[in-house]
C-alpha cells in the first residue's frame, strides 16, 4: 500500500511543471496605413510576397533571385543551423528515457602471473606461490586462465519538476526560431538581389542617356563654334559647351564602374566569381515595369510577414522556458539507478575437445611436464602409459576450484 501510495504521488508530481507559461505578447497595431490613401495604386489588400519580384515582370531578374536562393552561402548556412536546431530536439527528448551503458571483458591471462606467483619449474609438479591446496591435492595450476565478463548499468532520471520538459519546449521554440530565421535569410537575399539588379539596370540606362547627351553637345559645340566664327557669339560660349561636354563625358566611367560593380555584386551573392555574370548581364536592358497596382495590406499583416520579428517572438518563448529550466534545477532530483554484472574465470584447458589438456593427466599433477619435454621412465624401466584424450568436463578435479561469479 505505501509503495501504491508513493508512485501515485510521483505520478502527480510528474505532470507537475515549475516556471512561467509562454504566452504571445499582442501589439495595438492601427487599422490602416495612414499613407495609403495619398499613395497612387496601394490598397489594403492581403499582400502575397512569397514571390514579390515576380510582379516586376522581369524574368532575368527571376531568374537571378531563383539561383541566389538555392546557391547562396548564408542561405545555406541558415538552413544548417536549422537541422542543427531541429536535432536538439531529439537530444532533449532523450532526456526523458533511461540512460544504458554495457561493456564486456574477454581476456587470456597467464595463471602464474595473474596469482602472484612464479611459473613452475621444469620437472617438478608444484608451483612456487601456488595455493598449498592445489599442491596437496596432486596437481598444480594450469599455465593460462580466461577470463570473462559483462556488465550494464542504467540511470533514469524521473522529470517531477518538469525542468525537461522546458527544456523541450526551449529546443522547439529555438527550432522555430531558426526557421524563420532561415526565411528572413532568403527576404534580405532576395532584396539584395533586386537591388544590386535595379543599379545595374540603373547605372546602364544612365549610360545610354550620358552616350545621347555627349552626341547632343557635340554637335551643339560644333553650332556654336561656327557662331563664333561668323561673329555671333563670343568664345566664351563655345567654352562653356566645351566645359559641358568634357564634364558629360567625365560621368561615363563612374557609371561603367558602376553597372561592373553591380554584376560582380550578383555574382557574389549568386556564390559564383565576380565576373562569371559578365556575359550574360553586360547587354544593356531597360528598367522594369512599375507595378500598377501595389497591396499594402495591413499593420498587423505586416508584423506576422515579418520573418525578424517572428525569429525573435520564438526566442523570446525559449528564453521563457529556460526558465522552468533553471527554476527545476533548485529542487532536488530523482534518479533511478539500475545494475547488472557477470564474471567468469576458469583455466583454459577446459575449453579442449580434441586436444590434450594442460598437462593435468600427468601423475605429478596438471601443467607438471615441460613442454616439448619426453615423460620419465617408471621404476620398472618402461615408459608409462600414454594419457588417453578426453574432454575436460566441468566437475573435472583442477576446475573445481575455478567458480562462476
Amino acid at each position: 500500500m505505501t509503495r501504491l501510495v508513493v508512485l501515485v504521488a510521483l505520478m502527480g508530481l510528474g505532470g507537475c511543471m515549475v516556471g512561467p507559461n509562454y504566452r504571445q505578447p499582442k501589439l495595438e497595431t492601427p487599422q490602416a496605413f495612414g499613407e495609403a490613401a495619398r499613395a497612387p495604386g496601394a490598397s489594403s489588400d492581403a499582400a502575397d510576397l512569397s514571390h514579390w519580384w515576380r510582379q516586376l515582370g522581369d524574368p532575368v531578374l527571376d531568374s537571378l533571385i531563383d539561383r541566389a536562393l538555392a546557391q547562396n552561402l548564408d542561405v545555406k548556412t541558415a538552413a544548417s543551423r536549422l537541422r542543427e536546431a531541429r536535432q536538439q530536439i531529439v537530444v532533449a527528448r532523450s532526456a526523458l528515457f533511461p540512460d544504458a551503458s554495457a561493456s564486456g571483458v574477454a581476456a587470456r591471462r597467464d595463471a602464474q602471473s595473474a596469482l602472484g606467483g612464479a611459473p613452475p619449474a621444469a620437472g617438478t609438479g608444484t608451483t612456487t606461490g601456488a595455493p598449498a591446496s592445489a599442491a596437496a591435492g596432486g596437481f598444480s595450476l594450469p599455465k593460462h586462465l580466461e577470463v570473462y565478463s559483462l556488465g550494464a548499468d542504467a540511470t533514469w532520471e524521473i522529470d517531477i519538476f518538469g525542468g525537461t520538459r522546458r527544456g523541450i519546449e526551449s529546443a522547439e521554440a529555438q527550432a522555430e526560431a531558426a526557421h524563420w530565421q532561415v526565411r528572413d535569410a532568403q527576404v534580405a537575399l532576395s532584396a539584395e538581389v533586386a537591388k544590386a539588379y535595379m543599379t545595374l539596370r540603373l547605372a546602364q540606362a544612365r549610360r545610354a542617356q550620358a552616350d545621347a547627351d555627349v552626341a547632343r553637345i557635340s554637335d551643339l559645340m560644333g553650332l556654336v563654334a561656327a557662331r563664333s566664327k561668323a561673329g555671333v557669339v563670343t568664345e566664351l560660349d563655345v567654352n562653356q559647351q566645351r566645359q559641358t561636354l568634357q564634364a558629360r563625358r567625365a560621368e561615363i566611367p563612374q557609371l561603367d564602374q558602376q553597372a561592373r560593380s553591380a554584376i560582380h555584386a550578383l555574382s557574389v551573392l549568386l556564390a559564383q566569381a565576380p565576373t562569371a555574370l559578365d556575359a550574360e548581364l553586360s547587354p544593356p536592358k531597360g528598367l522594369p515595369p512599375q507595378p500598377t497596382v501595389l497591396p499594402v495590406g495591413l499593420p498587423s499583416e505586416l508584423l506576422q510577414r515579418r520573418p525578424d520579428v517572428r525569429a525573435a517572438e520564438r526566442s523570446l518563448a525559449s528564453a521563457s522556458a529556460q526558465i522552468g529550466v533553471a527554476t527545476a534545477d533548485l529542487y532536488p532530483k530523482l534518479d533511478l539507478l539500475g545494475l547488472a554484472s557477470f564474471a567468469a574465470t576458469f583455466p583454459a584447458c577446459c575449453r579442449a575437445r580434441t586436444s590434450r589438456p594442460s598437462g593435468w593427466l600427468t601423475a605429478a599433477g596438471p601443467c607438471s611436464t615441460p613442454a616439448g619435454a619426453a615423460p620419465t621412465s617408471g621404476p620398472s624401466g618402461r615408459k608409462p602409459p600414454r594419457p588417453r584424450l578426453r574432454t575436460a568436463k566441468p566437475g573435472c578435479r583442477p576446475c573445481k576450484m575455478w567458480k562462476t561469479h
